[in-house]
């Protein structure tokens, strides 16, 4: 027998129902505007990626060669190829999601995703120092050194590739942060992840 309280809840329902809000707030974006952010975050991804690898080669590598060559200790030399690589790949990532989200393709999601994942963190903690970002990064931290005790917070903004992944022994140095705009393009990607398979 319905009670005075299931049809308390069925008005509710029913007024949920007909409320403008009801009806829009779980439909995605216009097919216009998806198509524009996703052509935005292609260009910035394919041009990211591209700038990032050429300021690497010029700028980064050259100082990173001479270690190579010279007479390090072959752990530094392993862990130095292993950087190397792996900034190529996250760039080369950038580079290969931005084309496929171009041309809406499911893997180009997958692949920025990935990509932008990598790029979100900003720390440093026990001499280890990462961060990673193509294109144009701003990043929010804060921070303490073994010299000082004092916590620092800070924004930086750059154009350009810019990665410093680097340990140095009795560095106490602590600092957490995140870089905010992989941080929007992630979460827009992770939201309008296609359900139906694009491959």
């Amino acid at each position: 027998m319905p009670t005075q309280n299931d049809d308390f809840f069925k008005s509710v329902e029913e007024y949920e129902e007909s409320t403008p809000m009801r009806k829009t707030y779980n439909h995605p974006l216009p097919a216009k505007t998806k198509t524009i952010i996703n052509a935005c975050i292609s260009l910035f991804e394919v041009i990211g990626g591209l700038a990032s690898i050429v300021i690497t080669a010029f700028l980064f590598f050259p100082s990173i060669f001479p270690q190579l060559s010279g007479n390090f200790p072959i752990n530094i030399k392993i862990f130095l190829i292993f950087i190397i690589i792996f900034v190529l790949l996250i760039y080369l990532l950038d580079i290969t999601g931005g084309i496929l989200l171009w041309k809406n393709k499911k893997s180009g999601y997958i692949l920025s995703i990935i990509a932008q994942s990598f790029q979100i963190p900003v720390f440093a903690l026990a001499g280890l120092y990462y961060s990673i970002a193509s294109g144009i990064y701003l990043t929010g931290f804060i921070s303490t050194s073994s010299i000082s005790d004092a916590w620092r917070a800070a924004f930086n903004l750059g154009i350009g590739g810019f990665w410093k992944i680097y340990y140095t022994p009795g560095d106490y140095t602590f600092m957490v942060g995140i870089n905010i705009i992989a941080l929007i393009i992630f979460s827009y990607l992770i939201i309008d992840y296609p359900k139906k398979d694009k491959r």
